[in-house]
């Protein structure tokens, strides 16, 4: 089994409830690592067939982990992303990567199949909402929407 899930940066949180001495994906889950179920780690290094991490000397499986947080690479059916225009859009389907969004304002209707690089090249985003505020993610760090296009406003474009 080869790790590949995960990729070196990414935040990822080890499952709850592993057990001791039990090996997912050919990994040996220790007595320490079934008790940081919930714990959030950053992806360090991809070896074949397992993950270290920067927080603690652990090897980690796909099967152990899971995303720390929604990322358009982690999509599931019924998330929602949103667009630079507040174009609102539902996973109805989502397969290899691809996802199929809902058409128009009805949440049920099915729309086109995504590719995770065309959502990013049409600039969506995870959108929570419940979330009280609209994020933009620059260089890994998220930052209020609102904020960002307040402060860009009055640049002159590059052409």
């Amino acid at each position: 089994m080869s790790a590949n899930k995960f990729k070196v940066g990414d935040k990822i949180k080890v499952h709850k409830g592993l057990i001791a001495d039990k090996y997912y994906d050919d990994v040996r889950c220790d007595s320490a690592m079934a008790r940081m179920g919930g714990v959030v780690l950053t992806i360090d290094c991809v070896r074949s067939g397992y993950y270290e991490v920067k927080e603690c000397v652990f090897c980690w499986s796909d099967e152990m982990l899971e995303p720390a947080e929604k990322t358009l690479d982690n999509l599931c059916r019924g998330d929602m992303i949103r667009d630079s225009h507040d174009d609102t859009r539902k996973i109805l389907a989502a397969l290899d990567g691809c996802y199929l969004l809902n058409y128009g304002g009805n949440e049920d209707a099915t729309g086109d199949w995504y590719t995770v690089a065309e959502l990013k090249k049409l600039d969506y985003q995870v959108f929570n909402p419940n979330s009280p505020k609209a994020t933009v993610e620059i260089d890994g760090k998220k930052y209020n929407r609102a904020d960002v296009e307040k402060v860009i406003k009055d640049l002159e474009p590059i052409e």
